[in-house]
C-alpha cells in the first residue's frame, strides 16, 4: 500500500506539475506564440473539434497570438502562404517530404488518402489522374448531364411552384453520389457493405462504358501499371463518400451565398440565362467561360471551404522552416483552411461575400489571392478538383436557368448552424424554387 501510494504522488506529480513545466519552459515549442493550457494537453485541441466550432476557434487563435499558434504540445497551426509549399509543396534538393501523422495512414492505408511512401503515393496518383483529367470529363459530360437532368426534373416535381420549401442540401448529396460512385457500386455503399473482390469484379464486368476513376482502377495503366486488389478495395469509399461530401457541401455552400447576397444572385442568373437561350446549350466548356459564375464559385469556396481544418503533417528528421521559423522534427504542423480564407490579412472584408474580389475590382487589388487553396498544394493535392469544378459549374447552370431562388428566412444563418467534424455536418437549407416561365 505505501508503495502504492508513492506511485501515485509520483504520477500525479509528473502529470500535473512536472509534465506541464517541461513542457511550458523546456520543450522545444515552448517559446512559441499559444494559449499556455494548450501547451500541455491535447485536450484543448480535441475539445474544439468535438464542439464542431475548431475552425472558427482556430481563427480566434490566430487573430490573438499570430500566424503560428501552437495548439498542443507538439502541434502547430499555421496562418501564412508561404506555409503551403512549405509544408504540403514539391520537397527538392532531397529534402524528405513531411509526412501524414501515422494514425492517419493507418486509418487510410492502401488509398490515396493515406498511403505513406512518396513512391507508392506517385504511383497511385498516376493511375489514378486518368480517371480525373480533363479529357476524362469531356467524355463524361452525358453521364454528368443525364445526372442534372435528373435533379432539374426532382425539383421539378417537388418545387409547387415556388411554394413548397425544399431541402436542397439532401439533393445535392443524391447527385454528387450519383455521379462519383462508378455503375456496379453505388448499391453497396450506399448499404455501407464492404467492398470485396467478388463486387470489383462485378464493376469490372461493366467495362469501360463509362470513363470514370474506377475504370482508371481496373484497367491497364502506363507501362503496364494497375492498382492491386487491395489498393482498389481502399481508394473505392475514400474517393467516393470523401469526394461526393466535399461537392455536396460546395453547392450547397453556393446556393447559400447567392440566395443571401441578392444583387450577387441577379448577375449570376442574367449572366446564365442571357448566355444560354436554350438550356441544351449549358456544357462545360461553355459554363467555364462564365466569368461571374466562376467568380462567385472561387468566392463560395472561400467563404465555405469544403474541408475547413487542417491535414497535418509531421517535420522531418533534421527539422524543417516553415514560414520562415525553423520547426525541430516530429512537430505536427497544418494549415487550417479556414483560418486562411477568412483571415484579414489576406483578404479585405473577409467575412463578406463578394465575387467582385476574383474579377479585378479595384477595391480588392491587396487581396493576397495565393492564400486561397481550397484543394490543397503540393503533390497530395485533391486529385478531384477537375470534377469538382465541373459538377459545380454545370449543377448551379442549370439551377439558375431553371428556377428563381429564394432561401426560408429559418436559414439566414445557415453555415454558422452547420458544425464541422473533419467535414461539414449539413442542416438544413431550405429553399424555395419557382421555375421560371419560357
Amino acid at each position: 500500500a505505501p508503495l502504492t501510494l508513492v506511485c501515485l504522488k509520483l504520477l500525479f506529480s509528473w502529470f500535473f506539475i512536472l509534465n506541464p513545466i517541461r513542457l511550458l519552459f523546456f520543450h522545444p515549442l515552448s517559446k512559441l506564440a499559444g494559449p499556455k493550457t494548450w501547451a500541455v494537453t491535447r485536450w484543448s485541441v480535441s475539445r474544439a473539434i468535438i464542439s464542431g466550432k475548431s475552425h472558427d476557434i482556430i481563427l480566434d487563435l490566430h487573430k490573438k497570438y499570430g500566424p503560428m499558434v501552437r495548439i498542443a504540445p507538439d502541434d502547430l497551426a499555421f496562418q501564412s502562404i508561404s506555409a503551403w509549399t512549405d509544408i504540403g509543396g514539391h520537397r527538392r534538393n532531397g529534402l524528405a517530404e513531411m509526412r501524414k501523422q501515422p494514425v492517419f495512414n493507418e486509418t487510410f492505408k492502401d488509398n490515396l488518402l493515406g498511403v505513406g511512401p512518396r513512391e507508392d503515393h506517385s504511383r497511385m496518383r498516376r493511375i489514378l489522374s486518368r480517371g480525373f483529367a480533363a479529357s476524362t470529363l469531356q467524355r463524361q459530360e452525358p453521364f454528368l448531364n443525364s445526372y442534372v437532368d435528373k435533379l432539374i426534373s426532382e425539383l421539378s416535381k417537388r418545387c409547387d411552384d415556388g411554394k413548397a420549401l425544399i431541402s436542397i442540401e439532401t439533393w445535392y448529396s443524391f447527385i454528387a453520389f450519383d455521379i462519383i460512385v462508378p455503375k456496379g457500386l453505388s448499391k453497396r455503399v450506399k448499404d455501407n457493405e464492404q467492398l470485396n473482390d467478388a463486387k470489383i469484379q462485378r464493376r469490372r464486368a461493366v467495362g469501360t462504358e463509362r470513363p470514370d476513376f474506377m475504370t482508371a482502377m481496373i484497367g491497364n495503366g502506363e507501362n503496364g501499371e494497375s492498382l492491386s486488389e487491395a489498393e482498389i478495395t481502399s481508394n473505392c469509399p475514400a474517393l467516393m463518400l470523401g469526394g461526393a461530401e466535399t461537392i455536396s457541401s460546395s453547392l450547397s455552400g453556393t446556393t447559400y451565398y447567392l440566395a443571401t447576397n441578392p444583387l450577387a444572385l441577379v448577375k449570376a442568373v442574367n449572366e446564365v440565362r442571357s448566355a444560354f437561350p436554350r438550356e441544351e446549350q449549358i456544357t462545360l466548356p461553355a459554363t467555364g467561360q462564365l466569368k461571374y459564375l466562376n467568380a462567385v464559385l472561387t468566392e463560395s469556396l472561400r467563404m465555405f471551404p469544403p474541408f475547413s481544418g487542417a491535414s497535418p503533417r509531421v517535420v522531418p528528421s533534421g527539422g524543417a522552416t516553415i514560414a520562415g521559423q525553423f520547426i525541430p522534427e516530429n512537430t505536427v504542423v497544418g494549415i487550417w483552411h479556414w483560418s486562411m480564407s477568412r483571415s484579414p490579412r489576406y483578404f479585405l472584408h473577409p467575412d463578406e461575400f463578394h465575387p467582385e474580389r476574383w474579377l479585378d475590382d479595384p477595391r480588392f487589388k491587396n487581396d493576397q489571392k495565393q492564400a486561397y487553396q481550397p484543394f490543397a498544394v503540393g503533390p497530395r493535392n485533391c486529385i478531384g478538383m477537375n470534377l469538382a469544378y465541373a459538377e459545380l459549374r454545370l449543377v448551379i447552370a442549370r439551377v439558375l436557368w431553371n428556377f428563381d431562388l429564394q432561401l426560408d428566412e429559418c436559414c439566414s444563418n445557415w453555415v454558422d448552424d452547420c458544425p464541422e467534424y473533419f467535414g461539414w455536418e449539413k442542416v438544413p437549407l431550405l429553399v424555395r424554387l419557382a421555375p421560371v416561365q419560357r
